[in-house]
């Protein structure tokens, strides 16, 4: 199996691209890291370097990853430093470092050939490049080819103008809303929007006129989410089609519903106001479960039905319960397991050859990133969501499931806590969670937050050394968790 090696100038940014990628595509391949000349000293060693591909060989040979201009100097030395017949397997690759290690890491889990797996690498950025200018209707240039949506405000309804989404000659109904809740359009009211949306016989496009967001077509929770729209911002939308009309009306309706939220409703719950520190034994939660039976592998098809069973399941248990608020985030994940602009780009890039776990892990993370560069830290967050719906389907593309977090105990120890494994998790057993990585934003901390968990977040690889059983305090209103030392009598 093709080893990978990442070379970065920052052992933190070279550490934090590996999880994500392992995250997401497993870790059956073998990635090591030569990165920084020492744990916070910035730069490159190609000695070093040379010691990593050393480890990573395999006789199909070794892919390395690089981040700026001297990383590309220092794997070029490394060759030199390397026995002839291992640098001659040894292929340093152009792609961008995150999104070309998770398409090389998926592609080599595979049992592709180093010419294969440089290549997916190399394409990895199409997704991307597909999601931020095709994906919104923009071009390169960030204009878009259907021209400026006007600011028509009609007031009590919509009104007849040209817009976007109107086909060649076709009249658009347009109106302009301003964002109500105090949270936006996150990942509820946005998840209610897109059925809403989807519901009558019309297409929606929208515009954020404060922001200079879109147009996202309605249909789509990531690029509605992706219009960053919150309190007071000004929307423009505009509908064609035999219920154009009607849809707007029904949007207006919600508008005026606060968008479903309760009139104070903030962005985040009050957390661990009224929690003091707990104690547990340190238990590390992995990701991956046993294999599914009759689940086939590498089938698309079969894996997206699986994982909506799965979320249906547990957000019909939630409601069952009456956890209303479980219940709407796994609506919300729901919603993007048919949002058009993660499935159809998955879809092509499929039908022109490309693996199936490929062409979804390149997408998901090319979805991620758009929610990564959003200024909003809890629309960043977001981004949580695409990444635990890519992990739960990626899991099942390989014919395994994700881990039963309903069976944990104890103070668990995992990468990031998203809302599915918050909703399963049985507050009798856990103590609390600790998270490497994903802030306190994300609709799984939220939620755990809800259930009365305690969760200290970003605590990167702290607790990794520890053996399993290790007695941690946990302070989640001060955001601080220590091993308990034992003293001797």
């Amino acid at each position: 199996m093709v080893g990978i090696v990442v070379v970065s100038h920052s052992a933190a940014l070279a550490r934090a691209a590996v999880g994500l990628a392992t995250q997401m595509a497993g870790d059956q391949v073998r990635v090591e890291i030569a990165a920084g000349l020492d744990e916070d000293t910035l730069g490159t060693d190609a000695a070093a370097v040379a010691e990593a591909v050393t480890r990573a060989d395999d006789p199909a040979g070794v892919l390395v990853l690089v981040d700026l201009g001297s990383a590309v100097l220092s794997a070029d030395m490394a060759c030199e430093f390397l026995d002839p017949e291992v640098a001659q397997r040894v292929h340093i690759s152009p792609a961008p470092l995150v999104e070309g290690l998770v398409a090389a890491v998926v592609t080599a889990g595979s049992g592709a050939g180093l010419q294969t797996v440089a290549a997916e690498a190399a394409a990895a950025l199409d997704a991307k490049k597909h999601q931020l200018t095709a994906g919104l209707g923009q071009d390169l240039d960030g204009s878009s080819p259907d021209g400026p949506v006007p600011a028509v405000s009609v007031p009590g309804g919509p009104g007849p103008a040209a817009g976007v989404g109107a086909a060649a000659g076709e009249r658009a109904d347009t109106m302009e809303i301003v964002v109500p809740n105090a949270a936006g359009l996150h990942a509820r009211p946005a998840a209610e929007f897109v059925r809403l949306a989807g519901s009558f016989d019309a297409e929606l496009t929208v515009r954020n006129q404060s922001k200079a967001t879109g147009p996202a077509i309605g249909s789509s929770l990531s690029q509605v989410a992706g219009l960053q729209a919150r309190q007071g911002d000004r929307l423009v939308l505009a509908a064609c089609g035999p219920q154009a009309a009607e849809l707007l009306t029904a949007v207006r309706r919600f508008a005026e519903s606060n968008f479903g939220d309760e009139p104070e409703a903030g962005t985040a719950p009050g957390r661990w106001a009224d929690t003091g520190p707990v104690h547990g034994p340190l238990a590390p939660f992995a990701v991956e479960g046993p294999a599914v039976p009759d689940l086939p592998a590498h089938d698309l098809d079969s894996a997206l039905a699986h994982a909506r069973a799965q979320l249906e399941q547990l957000r019909d248990e939630a409601q069952a319960a009456g956890r209303q608020t479980a219940a709407q985030m796994l609506d919300a994940q729901l919603t993007l397991l048919h949002d058009p602009a993660l499935l159809d780009p998955v879809r092509r890039a499929v039908a022109d050859g490309q693996p199936e776990l490929t062409a979804w892990s390149q997408q998901v993370a090319a979805l991620h990133a758009t929610f990564e560069a959003m200024a909003d830290p809890f629309m960043r967050a977001r981004g949580q969501d695409v990444t635990s719906i890519g992990r739960r389907v990626g899991v099942l593309l390989r014919g395994r499931s994700l881990a039963d977090p309903a069976s944990a105990a104890g103070v668990l120890l995992m990468d990031e806590l998203d809302a599915p494994t918050a909703a399963a998790l049985d507050p009798s057993r856990v103590l609390a969670v600790l998270t490497r990585h994903g802030g306190v934003h994300g609709h799984g901390v939220m939620l755990a937050a809800e259930r009365g968990l305690p969760v200290v977040a970003d605590v990167a690889e702290r607790f990794d050394a520890l053996p399993p059983g290790t007695t941690i305090r946990v302070d989640a209103r001060r955001q601080h968790a220590s091993e308990v030392v034992q003293q001797d009598d």
